[in-house]
Formats: C-alpha cells, sequence, structure tokens
C-alpha cells in the first residue's frame, strides 16, 4: 500500500527563548515518518528548491524525486516560541503544488501549510481516491506582512474521508466552536483536537480521548504525527476507531 503525502517540505528555524533551531520541517517529513514506521510506503509529493541540499540527510528515508526539486526557494519558516506562546512567520514560499504534480496512490494525506494548494487541486486528489485525509491548515493560514494568521474562509470541501482541524482552524472554516464545528465540517471522519483533549465525530456519534497538556515546543510535528499513524491504520484495516485509538496512543 502507498500513502501520498501532499504539502510543502520547509526548513524551519526555531527560535525557542533565544536560542534557534535549523531543521526540516511540514507534514511530509513529521507524517512521512510516522507512515514509514508503520510499515506504509510514503510518497512525497511536494516541492522544494536547491537550497534544501544541504538537508537532503533528513530526507534520506523518505526520499524526494528529483521532479519535486525545482529552482526556487524553499518553504522556510521562523517560530518564535516564548513559554506558552508561539509565532510563525513565512521568510520563503516555494511553487505551488498541481494537478500534473499528483500520482496516483492507495489514499493521501493533503495538508497544505501555506495555500500551496489549490481547491481545485484537492478536488482532484478527493475525487480519484477512496481515501482522503485532510489538515486545512494552509487554507486558512494568511499573511500580516510576514507574521501568520488564522483567517476567516468560507470553504466546502468535497469527497474528504477524514479531517483534522485544532479550535481556531474550526472556527475558522465553520464559525462554530467545539463539537458544533464537526459536524459542520460535512466529512465522514471529523477530528478536533485541543491541549488536552481530541474528540473525533464518526457515523454521528462523539468519541474523545483526554491525554496530558503538552508544551508549545514538544507539540510541533505532533499533528503531522497522528495524521500519518491515523491514515496508515485506515487504509489498512479500514477502522475509523482503532485508527484514532492507535494515532492518539
Amino acid at each position: 500500500m502507498k500513502l501520498g503525502i501532499v504539502a510543502h517540505t520547509s526548513i524551519d528555524h526555531i527560535i525557542n527563548n533565544d536560542l534557534e533551531e535549523i531543521t526540516v520541517g511540514g507534514p511530509t517529513y513529521y507524517a512521512g515518518l510516522a507512515v514509514k514506521q508503520s510499515n506504509i510506503d510514503a510518497k512525497l509529493i511536494t516541492k522544494v528548491g536547491y537550497d534544501f541540499k544541504q538537508f537532503l540527510s533528513y530526507s534520506n528515508e523518505l526520499s524526494i524525486d528529483k521532479q519535486y526539486i525545482i529552482d526556487k526557494n524553499t518553504t522556510r519558516f521562523m517560530l518564535v516560541i516564548n513559554d506558552y506562546s508561539r509565532r510563525l512567520f513565512l521568510l520563503a514560499r516555494c511553487e505551488d503544488i498541481t494537478i500534473d504534480d499528483i500520482v496516483d496512490m492507495d489514499g493521501y494525506i493533503v495538508s497544505p501549510i501555506i495555500n500551496e494548494i489549490s481547491i481545485d487541486t484537492l478536488n482532484y486528489i478527493s475525487k480519484n481516491s477512496n481515501f482522503t485525509f485532510l489538515d486545512p491548515q494552509g487554507f486558512v493560514r494568511a499573511l500580516r506582512g510576514k507574521e501568520c494568521y488564522i483567517e476567516r474562509r468560507d470553504i466546502k470541501f468535497q469527497n474528504i474521508t477524514a479531517i483534522k482541524v485544532d479550535e481556531e482552524e474550526g472556527f475558522a472554516l465553520t464559525g462554530l466552536n467545539g463539537i458544533d464545528a464537526l459536524m459542520a465540517l460535512n466529512t465522514e471522519i471529523a477530528i478536533l483536537t485541543k491541549k488536552d483533549r481530541s474528540f473525533m465525530l464518526y457515523k454521528d456519534k462523539i468519541y474523545s480521548i483526554k491525554f496530558d497538556a503538552i508544551k508549545p515546543i514538544d507539540s510541533t510535528g505532533a499533528g503531522d504525527i497522528f495524521m500519518g499513524v491515523y491514515a496508515s491504520s485506515y487504509i489498512k484495516d479500514k477502522d475509523a476507531i482503532w485508527a484514532y485509538a492507535s494515532a492518539i496512543a
């Protein structure tokens, strides 16, 4: 089985209380590792620039095809963390991912980080796939100068199997909070993550798992890992509840 992970791969400058670390980030990296560890082939449908060459050691296990390495800068973010505060700044943006970049897979994780995937491309993926798991963060992320923020958007997603949102993203897409937002998303499986609890709406039932609250620095990439584990479990067993429990564990 093969899972396509559709998103930009980023270079992240993480500044935590004035200490800076530069690392590879984005759903392709974190979800890709989780998929591979679940013994599912991960195909990275992404875009990076030639400035990514110094980071290729990060991607040796995942492999980025040459067709996705282009003559533009890699998407690059600066994440500034102070105690429980997180501010995200866009430093560079790579080329969009288009329909021409999509290859046939058994399922897809679609997780744009800065509007690099159009609604038309998403609809093409979901229409031609039996499983599409969407994290809409990049569809609701906007810029004020270089700083990223969440913007209210009226988007109707089509043929999406599962969607995962946090509280801000759920409100941005629906104008509603909590469980009401999940119900309004109108997908087969809808998942909401909070600091200490997660909710899943599936077949008109709400499932909830509580977990220990974690500091923001520890949560970097956690949502992408969740998606990788969930998607890998689901395409193997088609069991939404087991996939949910596996991803939270």
